[in-house]
């Protein structure tokens, strides 16, 4: 008997899973892919706060790295400032990026970042958490190592 509900639960979740990746379209992924761009223009030339325009402006916003996990845009933003500011951020690239949608307001994005400072290079893994909002997607959920 468990293992027929269990098997019925997958058949609905999947299911309802084709019919709202149904309403997401391959522009939804070049969307985001434009907010990375954005996000790593804003680093290079302009700095943090170029940067932070790419997440959710709300205290519900949640970072994670290592051990750290950091509520909200104004204490995220904060961390970068104290960070980088008035230091050399050195150069920001993304690599390996793969979006996926999970609905048509719901994404997540897999990839490796990479920052040249001078002759050093430091490099780590990231997932986002996207959702679309009136003003267009923002990163909800940042999980970087």
């Amino acid at each position: 008997m468990k293992r027929s509900v269990l098997l019925c639960l997958a058949i609905l979740s999947a299911a309802v899973a084709g019919v709202v990746l149904a309403d997401a379209t391959d522009g939804d992924a070049d969307d985001i892919g434009a907010v990375l761009d954005a996000q790593v223009r804003g680093w290079n030339e302009r700095g943090v706060d170029a940067f932070m325009e790419a997440y959710w402006r709300s205290p519900d916003m949640t970072f994670h790295s290592g051990t750290d996990r950091v509520e909200g845009w104004e204490t995220l933003r904060g961390r970068y400032r104290a960070r980088y500011e008035g230091k050399r951020r050195g150069e920001l690239a993304f690599e390996n990026v793969r979006v996926v949608m999970l609905a048509a307001d719901a994404a997540y994005a897999t990839g490796k970042w990479r920052v040249t400072t001078g002759g050093e290079v430091a490099t780590g893994l990231f997932t986002l958490v996207f959702r679309r909002f009136d003003d267009g997607w923002r990163i909800v959920h940042d999980h970087t190592s």
